[in-house]
């Protein structure tokens, strides 16, 4: 049974517990970007295959972290940094639309990046031309 006179510690701890999550809440939501309407991600260009033939592709992030991006052009820009980085080998790397909202697909990676953070369909492809390989590298 719980003492009266524990009551308003009791009631200060639950009101310290929801501003931190309102805090947290506020926080997060400056953190997204406003404008999403799709997501992005990159892949190795053989899921166009799969999506094409009716095949669903799933991406699942316990296995690799996917990075999301609001716009296609974001998705290349990062694959091309990565590549003139040395942290992505060059290769047939394609940017799709995943299926789900930013918001409810991405958790924030550090430094202004997003990952999947739940599985997600790849839905759709962007463009037919490889991002990452040597031979179609935009100078």
């Amino acid at each position: 049974m719980i003492r009266p006179s524990f009551l308003p510690a009791l009631l200060c701890l639950c009101c310290l517990a929801l501003a931190a999550c309102g805090a947290r809440q506020k926080q997060e939501d400056t953190l997204f970007p406003k404008d999403c309407e799709k997501t992005y991600t990159f892949a190795p260009g053989n899921y166009i295959i799969e999506i094409a033939g009716g095949s669903e592709v799933v991406l699942d992030p316990l296995v690799h972290d996917f990075h999301l991006f609001c716009t296609a052009d974001q998705a290349r820009d990062y694959v091309l940094e990565e590549i003139s980085s040395h942290r992505l080998p060059c290769g047939d790397w394609r940017v799709y639309v995943v299926g789900g909202s930013f918001r409810e697909l991405a958790q924030p990676a550090g430094n202004g990046t997003f990952v999947l953070k739940r599985m997600a369909p790849l839905v759709d492809w962007v463009s037919e031309m490889p991002v990452g390989n040597l031979r179609y590298v935009e100078p």
